[in-house]
């Protein structure tokens, strides 16, 4: 079961660094600056934390009252755009992170596989909230978090960090099976403390286009292993008992995804 990466194109030594990206963002609407990641990312101006797909293993799921183990490949860390050594940690709507992971064959995911995520985690951060405030969803408070983050690291965990699974230092957008009944709003959920309790419970209350500092976009590989053998998650989290053990939730799910139509960004000049 040895790592593996997103498809992804390399990436080119004239791509944009952070601190570049940080100033061309912050005079940007909502909707051209995650038209602008999508661009990069899919140009490659991805580091290889965010590329990365290590695996992690579920068990102890029931099928008709039968043990599953389920082995999923995810990202090692949260989504960056820029270099190795020069990342920015880039919170998105679930618009722009369901696209990237549908033309990645990936899936945001359960909070079920964000506990897993968490207790398989070679680093574990503490969280690091910033007071709330109407700046917490802007590019600069998003750097801001980012450079805690990176001092954080460098405090406890010296050298390239880059090949481990390392959580909770932000929140994850994740699917559940009220999806198909919730009216595009994004579903947040995690933030885990260095004691496995999370702050932030399964949370439905902003809408769709919503992303703040505290968001972290984590995707999932569409194909896992089912004791042992090849299967679609997709069709896990479908499954009448599988889904549900999958999901923390007491059915499973008929929507795996969010919508990524881009007429559900707010008009430029609203208030975001």
């Amino acid at each position: 079961m040895n790592p593996f990466f997103l498809p992804l194109p390399e990436r080119q030594e004239s791509a944009m660094r952070r601190d570049d990206m940080i100033h061309l963002l912050e005079s940007m609407s909502l909707r051209d600056r995650e038209m602008w990641i999508h661009r990069e990312f899919m140009n490659g101006n991805v580091p290889d934390s965010s590329r990365r797909l290590v695996p992690i293993v579920l068990r102890n799921l029931q099928e008709n009252g039968s043990g599953v183990e389920l082995t999923l490949w995810v990202t090692a860390d949260y989504l960056s755009l820029g270099s190795d050594d020069e990342s920015l940690l880039m919170p998105m709507t679930p618009l722009l992170a369901q696209r990237l992971a549908n033309m990645l064959g990936c899936s945001l995911p359960t909070p079920r596989m964000v506990d897993s995520i968490w207790e398989a985690a070679e680093l574990k951060l503490a969280p690091q909230p910033i007071p709330p405030g109407e700046k917490m969803v802007t590019i600069q408070v998003f750097a801001q978090h980012d450079q805690m983050i990176k001092s954080q690291l460098a405090g406890r965990f010296p050298g390239p960090e880059k090949n481990r699974l390392i959580a909770g230092h932000k929140k994850d957008v994740v699917i559940i099976p009220e999806l198909d009944s919730l009216k595009n709003k994004v579903v947040i959920y995690g933030w885990h403390q260095l004691s496995g309790l999370p702050i932030q419970p399964v949370y439905s209350g902003h809408i769709i286009w919503y992303a703040d500092y505290s968001h972290g976009i984590r995707l999932v590989w569409n194909t896992c292993l089912m004791n042992g053998k090849s299967t679609s998650l997709e069709c896990i989290l479908k499954n009448a008992h599988l889904g549900s053990a999958l999901s923390k939730a007491a059915r499973p799910m008929t929507q795996t995804a969010y919508p990524t139509d881009p007429e559900l960004y707010p008009e430029p000049g609203s208030p975001e």
